[in-house]
C-alpha cells in the first residue's frame, strides 16, 4: 500500500472518452477487469491524476492520442497495470516562447532542488497554429489542464491535457475559446466566484479583460466570454491580472496597464447570475509611477514572513516594483524597487513565484530584444524572507540548445506545476 491515495481515471472506451470514472487506489499494482460477462473492450484506458505518480516502465498499455494509456480488458482475467512514484514529485517550469518566424512552443524544464532548471526541452505537442503568450494550470473534475493563450495565427486559448505518463508533458492541445473580439490575448489567470471557476484573459490591443467560464466536467472554456470590467470605460491596455482575498473574505482582481503604468484594483460581481465573476468598480491603487515611459506589464502576489506583497514588472523602466498589500481593504501602497541592482539589465514581461524545497523564488520573464537572433531569459531571483525584496537574480536560458538558430523570445509569465 502507498502512504498517499492515488486518483486515477478509467475508461471502457478511451479513444472516444466514453464510460469513464475516477477511482482512488492505494497500491502500485492494479488488477483491472470489467463486470460485464463475455465482452472484451479493446480500447480501455487509464490516466493518472495524482501528481508524483506515473505508469511504471514496461507496463502493459499503449499511450494514445486521447491522453489515456490504452489496453484490452474483459471479465475473464484481470489486466495488470503497474504504477510508479510516490517518493519525489517533480516540479516543472513552463515557458511561453515565440520565434522570429513560424509557430511558437512551450518550453518545459525540470526544477532542480536549487530552484533553477537545467534539464529542459520543448514539450512534444506543438500546434502549428499557436503563438504562446502565457500559460496557467487549473483543475477540473477530470484532472488538471494547462491553458495557453495565443496572440497570433490562431487567436484564443488552447486547453491541453497532461501526459498520462506523469512526466509533465502537454498533450492534445486544442482551441477551447476563440472569442472573435480578441486581437492579442496576453495570458490567462483563474479565479473562483460563487463556486464557479473563470479564466480571465487580458487583451491590451482591445483594451478589456474577458472572463471565460470553465466547464467543470472536462475543463474546457465556454466559447463566448464576457468582456469587462463592467461599466469601466477608462482602461487603456490591460496586460496581466492577479487576484487576492482580504481577511474579511472579499476577493479583488488587480490588473496592470501597459499604457500608463498604473495598477487597477477591481471588485468582482457575485450577486448577479448573468454577470457573475465580471470585474467592476475598478480604480487605481498603489503609488506606482505613471505616465511615459512607464508600462506595467506583469503582476503576481507572494507572501514572505507573514506579509503579502504585490510584485509588478514595468517594461518601460525595466523595474520590478514591490507594493505592500493591505489585508483589510486590499489596497496597495509603498511601492518600491524590489531589485534596483538589476535595472536596465532586462526587458521585462511577466513574473511568477514558485516554492522549491520550501524556498520561494521569483521567476522573471525577460523578452530580450537586444538582437534579432538573441534568446529570451528567465531570471531566478532569491528573495529576502524578512522584507520580500530580491537578494540576487541569476540568468537562465529560456530555450534548450536544440532550439537555437533563430531568435526566441519569452512572451509572458512562466508557470510552475505542481505548485509546491
Amino acid at each position: 500500500p502507498t502512504s498517499t491515495p492515488i486518483k486515477i481515471e478509467l475508461c471502457l472506451n478511451a479513444t472516444a472518452g466514453i464510460s469513464c470514472q475516477t477511482s482512488i487506489v492505494s497500491t502500485l499494482e492494479l488488477a483491472i477487469r470489467t463486470t460485464i460477462p463475455k465482452h472484451r473492450y479493446p480500447n480501455a484506458g487509464i490516466r493518472i491524476i495524482t501528481p508524483g505518480y506515473s505508469l511504471a516502465p514496461g507496463t502493459s498499455c499503449t499511450p494514445g492520442a486521447s491522453g489515456y494509456c490504452q489496453f484490452s480488458i474483459s471479465n475473464d482475467a484481470p489486466t495488470t497495470i503497474n504504477l510508479a512514484g510516490g517518493q519525489t514529485i517533480d516540479q516543472y517550469l513552463y515557458v511561453p516562447n515565440t520565434p522570429t518566424q513560424g509557430a511558437g512552443f512551450i518550453e518545459q524544464g525540470v526544477l532542480e532542488p536549487s530552484g533553477s532548471f537545467t534539464s529542459y526541452a520543448a514539450t512534444p505537442v506543438t500546434p502549428v497554429s499557436w503563438y504562446p503568450t502565457g500559460i496557467a494550470f487549473a483543475a477540473a473534475d477530470n484532472g488538471t489542464h494547462a491553458y495557453v493563450s495565443s496572440s497570433g495565427i490562431t487567436v484564443g486559448i488552447f486547453v491541453c491535457d497532461l501526459s498520462p505518463q506523469g512526466n509533465g508533458e502537454l498533450s492534445s492541445c486544442v482551441p477551447t475559446s476563440t472569442d472573435s473580439y480578441w486581437t492579442a490575448p496576453s495570458g490567462i489567470t483563474f479565479a473562483t466566484t460563487n463556486a464557479i471557476k473563470y479564466g480571465y484573459v487580458p487583451d491590451p490591443d482591445e483594451g478589456y479583460i474577458s472572463s471565460c467560464k470553465q466547464n467543470p466536467a472536462d475543463g474546457t472554456l465556454i466559447d463566448f466570454c464576457i468582456q469587462g470590467p463592467r461599466g469601466f470605460v477608462n482602461w487603456n491596455k490591460p496586460s496581466a491580472i492577479a487576484f487576492a482575498t482580504t481577511q474579511g473574505g472579499t476577493q479583488y482582481g488587480y490588473f496592470t496597464d501597459l499604457d500608463d503604468g498604473a495598477i487597477y484594483q477591481c471588485a468582482i460581481i457575485d450577486d448577479n447570475i448573468t454577470y457573475n465573476g465580471i470585474l467592476k468598480d475598478c480604480a487605481t491603487t498603489g503609488n506606482m509611477p505613471t505616465g511615459s515611459p512607464n508600462a506595467a506589464n506583469g503582476i503576481a502576489f507572494a507572501t514572505f514572513n507573514g506579509t503579502t506583497y504585490a510584485y509588478i514588472t514595468n517594461r518601460g523602466t525595466e523595474t520590478v516594483y514591490q507594493c505592500s498589500w493591505n489585508a483589510s481593504n486590499g489596497n496597495l501602497s509603498n511601492c518600491v524597487d524590489a531589485a534596483s541592482f538589476m535595472n536596465q539589465e532586462w526587458t521585462l514581461k511577466g513574473i511568477a513565484f514558485g516554492t522549491v524545497n520550501s524556498v520561494q523564488y521569483a521567476y522573471v520573464s525577460d523578452y530580450n530584444t537586444s538582437s534579432p537572433y538573441s534568446s529570451g531569459t528567465i531570471w531566478q531571483c532569491a528573495v529576502n524572507n524578512n522584507n520580500g525584496l530580491f537578494n540576487t537574480c541569476n540568468k537562465t536560458p529560456a530555450v534548450s540548445p536544440s532550439q537555437t538558430g533563430q531568435g526566441w523570445f519569452v512572451n509572458g509569465s512562466v508557470a510552475i506545476y505542481p505548485a509546491s
